[in-house]
């Protein structure tokens, strides 16, 4: 889910939120794209970027502002940005390639329509179903094979509400709306806190689930050196651990994300003074522009404060680092439970967490356990692993004090435990032995 924006300009006003055929593949030339920005060469290319805009729900007015901000923003012929989008209007579905915008940021796009051949965009409805993984991995393909580069980026542009199905209603944020106060009602009422995947189509009810977020990332010939989670709360440990090595890095938020979402233009701007970049000073790119854009001064919401967050979350190190010195002190956890019960409570309800109160901020919950002394030393093992695993971080407002990078599940009692969690085939990482810490620990 996202929160209450403005959209501006061409595009309507947001009310409120949760949140000509060129084909490459026919011998697109050199200067195919003249006169629209900058010319290109796919062959050339450092990156090439796959975002798959899902706005067939109520974010259509931002994605049109984003996109506007890419074309203000891209200025390389190293880049390529390629984009699926879905709307809500029937047979609205189209890929596009960012072409850099000589008027800059403005309310008109000059970006072209590209021609699949139905590869990806059925040729007879012009409509696809943003939820369905399968739609995406389609895009994965043939994006690969028409615009190949050094490195691929994959972002998914939508709601986002952590690493869970469906198991309740969605939440519209108006404005006004106080968020803490909202988590209190419902916990007081126990009535459970949607959990939803990612990259909802509101028109279908699909969306993606953890799982398929793997799926997706092994339809390219190679790793994704970025991967992001443009949408709320998807900064999990386990959406890190999810890509499996299919990606090398992966830059999301914890806490709910403004309608504007990440500031393109900064992104691209950056980007392409600097396309040879790998993966983690990409990611380290939109960390820093998007932490910018919602601070005074910033270029979202007329530069007024916004409470934000979001990261890079290496997946070598939270895979090779950070997972084994998890599992030791889950071990360690477990051990003490009957002596050091207390204190582990007390460490996990003193801990930062955001809309998704299920969940922990492991920075926070680390440094408040690391005073128990039985389980010091395992505890500062895994604060210096995580050290490693969040390469980027930055947060904004006084909502958010204390975030650190990175969420992990961990429910305060067995009423708010989701069995997803027993399923290693749904979330990886629940075949790790935290899950058997949370497990014991909510009895």
């Amino acid at each position: 889910m996202r929160r209450i924006g403005l959209a501006l300009g061409a595009v309507t006003v947001a009310a409120s939120l949760a949140g000509c055929g060129m084909s490459p593949a026919n011998g697109l030339g050199t200067n195919a794209f003249k006169g629209l920005g900058f010319t290109t060469k796919s062959s050339d290319a450092e990156w090439t970027i796959m975002l798959h805009l899902a706005a067939s729900n109520n974010l259509e007015s931002f994605a049109y502002i984003n996109l506007n901000e890419a074309e203000a923003g891209i200025n390389s012929d190293k880049v390529n940005f390629i984009v699926l989008f879905d709307g809500n209007k029937k047979g609205d579905s189209k890929i596009m390639k960012v072409v850099r915008d000589p008027k800059g940021m403005n309310t008109t796009l000059v970006s072209p329509t590209i021609d699949d051949n139905g590869a990806v965009v059925p040729k007879d409805t012009k409509e696809i179903d943003s939820g369905d993984y399968r739609t995406v991995q389609k895009f994965v393909q043939w994006t690969a094979a028409n615009y190949p580069a050094k490195k691929f980026a994959y972002v998914s542009w939508d709601h986002g509400s952590g690493i869970f199905a469906p198991n309740g209603q969605r939440i519209n944020l108006g404005p006004g709306v106080d968020r803490m106060a909202l988590k209190r009602q419902m916990r007081a009422s126990n009535q459970p806190i949607s959990s939803q995947g990612f990259a909802w189509d509101d028109e279908t009810g699909n969306h993606v689930t953890t799982a398929q977020f793997t799926d997706i990332l092994k339809a390219a010939p190679k790793p994704f050196e970025m991967t992001g989670m443009d949408a709320c709360l998807m900064a999990h440990v386990e959406m890190a651990y999810q890509m499996q090595g299919y990606g090398k890095n992966l830059v999301a938020s914890e806490e709910l994300e403004p309608g504007l979402g990440w500031d393109y233009n900064e992104w691209l701007s950056a980007l392409s003074a600097n396309p040879s970049a790998d993966g983690a000073a990409h990611g380290a790119m939109i960390v820093k522009g998007f932490h910018k854009s919602y601070t005074p001064g910033g270029a979202h919401y007329g530069g007024r404060q916004q409470d934000v967050t979001l990261s890079n979350l290496s997946y070598d190190a939270v895979k090779n680092d950070l997972t084994p010195a998890l599992n030791n002190l889950s071990d360690q956890l477990l051990a003490q439970m009957a002596t050091d019960k207390a204190a582990i409570k007390a460490a996990r309800s003193g801990s930062v967490e955001f809309y998704n109160s299920d969940c922990a901020d492991l920075g926070s919950f680390v440094a408040k356990i690391e005073s128990v002394a039985s389980l010091k030393g395992a505890a500062k093992a895994v604060r210096d692993a995580y050290g490693k695993a969040v390469t980027a971080e930055a947060h904004a407002g006084s909502g958010v004090e204390g975030a650190s990078g990175g969420v992990v599940y961990f429910p305060e009692s067995k009423w708010s435990w989701k069995k997803d969690y027993d399923d290693a085939s749904k979330i990886a990482f629940a075949g790790e032995k935290w899950r058997t810490f949370l497990a014991e620990f909510i009895k």
